[in-house]
């Protein structure tokens, strides 16, 4: 048999971006509806062993092995880059020295042997678009990477069409080649949701929102559409998901706990903080639907998850949630500041109705089309 075929994949357990450690997850799961012969070997770069572990365990993927310790090498990396700047301004560092065909989710930070081939990856545009929700030294350092990515690689992929359109929008001269990538996700065993619901003490009848709590994810609108309702004399509890944290925002949270004191509707919201991805869409499952609030995403895990739960979902009216609920019918969109049609939503969604398709499709199409991007990059 032929050597298979190596990825490099840097992977990360990050709760503060749980979205970036899971879109790792989902894409090693997802390779494993390729067809025996055509599977990689995954060399997986990640801070510690139990991360590496972990991932295994999660994923139960039967090619992969351990690469190298990402945080501390690049640590490493930067000190004697900085020394070799000062003798000859040049690198004088190599990290990884495997023969890996493609390293992805590549930077310029960790070090690989430079004949290698690197496929970039860049999740949104959110600092360009929203950029009040961030501080100038964070707007100027994405920037910086982007542009070290336009000046010195070759592929990028972008998870939505939304994401590459606004790519070109903001570099229109580029030279990079750009892929597309819808990812998909690969759910675990679920827990039983009737003890999971006493679990979190949630009433018979809830929505839920799993977002981690950081300000473009709209909240906000959330409590006063709940508030809307209750002025019209209808009673809906919501429950939150999610770190309760945002180091941009460190008295986000605080606020908005602030906000719901204000609003009167402290008794209709369950926050439950960062709970069990099993806990967590055993609850998405049993929801009366999932509410997708954003003001901006790449492409959202949490749309994601309620479709493979095949749930009710109540998103906002963004390009990028057009564009992945577009054959989705147990939708419905609403305004993304818009607490009235929001309100109307939350009323209504029970009566919406329809079929889907078998989900296991788009995880298949996930692996196959990295497949796809894979043997366009190693073979050109």
């Amino acid at each position: 048999m032929a050597e298979r075929r190596k990825i490099g994949l840097i992977y990360q357990y990050d709760e503060n971006w749980i979205g970036g450690t899971y879109y790792i997850q989902n894409l090693v799961a997802a390779l494993n509806c390729l067809p025996e012969r055509d599977k990689f070997e995954l060399v997986i770069f990640t801070e510690e062993d139990k991360q590496f572990d972990d991932l295994i365990n999660t994923t139960k993927y039967p090619f992969i092995s351990r690469g190298g310790y990402v945080v501390k090498l690049r640590f490493i990396k930067r000190l004697l880059n900085r020394l070799g700047r000062l003798v000859n301004n040049k690198n004088v560092f190599s990290v990884y020295n495997q023969d890996i065909d493609l390293v992805f989710p590549a930077d310029r930070i960790t070090s690989f042997k430079k004949d290698q081939q690197f496929l970039y990856w860049i999740p949104d545009f959110q600092d360009h678009y929203l950029p009040e929700f961030f501080s100038e030294n964070e707007i100027e350092r994405r920037k910086k990477t982007r542009d070290d990515i336009i000046k010195n690689g070759k592929y990028i992929v972008f998870s939505s069409q939304t994401a590459k359109n606004d790519f070109n929008t903001i570099y229109p001269s580029n030279s990079l080649t750009r892929f597309v990538l819808n990812f998909a996700v690969t759910h675990p065993v679920l827990n039983d949701t009737l003890q999971i619901k006493e679990k979190y003490h949630l009433p018979d009848n809830y929505f839920i929102c799993c977002n981690q709590f950081w300000k473009h994810k709209n909240h906000i609108t959330v409590l006063k559409a709940i508030q809307q309702l209750k002025q019209e004399g209808h009673s809906v509890f919501v429950a939150f998901t999610g770190k309760e944290y945002d180091d941009r925002h460190p008295d986000f949270f605080k606020e908005l706990m602030e906000t719901v004191k204000e609003l009167g509707v402290a008794n209709q919201v369950g926050f439950l903080g960062f709970i069990s991805r099993e806990d967590q869409l055993s609850l998405m499952k049993e929801s009366a639907a999932v509410i997708q609030p954003s003001l901006f995403e790449g492409w959202s895990t949490v749309i994601e998850d309620g479709k493979s739960l095949q749930a009710k979902i109540i998103a906002s009216d963004i390009n990028v949630h057009r564009e992945q609920l577009h054959n989705y019918s147990l939708s419905l969109l609403f305004g993304a500041q818009n607490k009235d049609e929001l309100a109307a939503a939350l009323l209504t969604v029970n009566n919406i109705s329809g079929t889907v398709a078998c989900y296991k499709q788009n995880i298949t199409a996930f692996a196959e089309n990295f497949k796809v991007i894979f043997d366009t990059i190693t073979s050109a």
